[in-house]
């Protein structure tokens, strides 16, 4: 499947297994089938590596939200970012900033410029 306006390399986009959670709750909770395609077949994408979530990651994940007081989610998608030493974050998480490794960009700032 390809989108509109995307030119990235295979894998170029890389998120933890935890995006499928996070993106299908709400269409699950509303019974939106077409909504939870939708964000399967992005996820599925060849431009996106989704990153399994082992026993490394989630310790180093405890770690840094020990370290920084994150929430438990933002600590695993950090740790994933980390571990393949993402280029660039993209969130809308102010509470990110306490990551000082973490390459943050903010949504909203590309969004309403």
């Amino acid at each position: 499947m390809q989108y509109p306006g995307t030119r990235l390399a295979k894998g170029g986009i890389v998120t933890s297994d935890l995006t499928l959670l996070e993106v299908l709750v709400k269409p699950f909770k509303v019974g939106d089938k077409l909504l939870q395609g939708i964000y399967r077949d992005l996820l599925n994408v060849d431009e996106v590596e989704r990153v399994p979530l082992n026993p490394v990651l989630l310790e180093q994940a405890a770690s840094l939200r020990a370290a920084t007081g994150i929430k438990t989610p933002d600590a695993i998608h950090a740790a994933c970012a980390l571990a393949r030493k993402a280029v660039l974050f993209i969130s809308n998480d102010k509470g990110l900033q306490s990551v000082p490794e973490l390459p943050l960009a903010y949504l909203n700032d590309y969004l309403n410029p």
